[in-house]
């Protein structure tokens, strides 16, 4: 009885993360196709800026944000 219960537990477990991983796969997905088709419609602006460390750095800008 005792080992069902902790199969169980473990299947309601890996459900749950399988749950979380899809929902993360599934926001990722819709922020970069968001952000390709601002960049296509000219919403999206960026730009290189160097650092103080000689690094380049990208700035973003959201026209009407």
């Amino acid at each position: 009885m005792e080992e069902m219960f902790i199969i169980m537990w473990i299947v309601v477990i890996s459900g749950v993360l399988y749950s979380f991983k899809q929902f993360g796969d599934k926001k990722y997905s819709t922020g970069m196709s968001d952000a390709i088709n601002m960049h296509h419609s000219g919403a999206l602006k960026y730009r290189m800026v160097p650092t103080k460390n000689g690094k380049n750095k990208i700035e973003i800008k959201v026209n009407g944000g």
